[in-house]
């Protein structure tokens, strides 16, 4: 085993496959329009978060018209299109907020 062992990729979140599984988190409507608060995704190596944008509406079409308005985070940071994701992050979807008390 310690020749197979050497060869499993031993990332957090890292798939036999060469890919890497993520968690999605969704907040507020599109927690509504997706019917879940979150879910796991397996990912390319090398994804970035728009290309996960794409990936999520495939699955959830009901994304579609919200995904222009969200902000993500990975990780708990807020992360712009192009960062790239690493297996085991966590990506928050956060949509505008509205209302409050003036």
């Amino acid at each position: 085993m310690g020749q197979a062992a050497a060869l499993l990729d031993v990332r957090p979140g890292a798939l036999e496959n060469g890919g890497m599984e993520i968690q999605v988190l969704y907040f507020a409507s599109l927690k509504d329009r997706v019917g879940r608060g979150e879910e796991r995704v397996s990912v390319p190596d090398g994804t970035d978060l728009q290309s996960l944008a794409q990936l999520l509406v495939e699955r959830h079409a009901p994304l579609a018209g919200a995904l222009g308005h969200v902000r993500f985070a990975v990780n708990r940071e807020f992360a712009a299109p192009d960062t790239r994701l690493r297996g085991g992050d966590e990506v928050a979807l956060i949509p505008p907020m509205s209302g409050g008390a003036a």
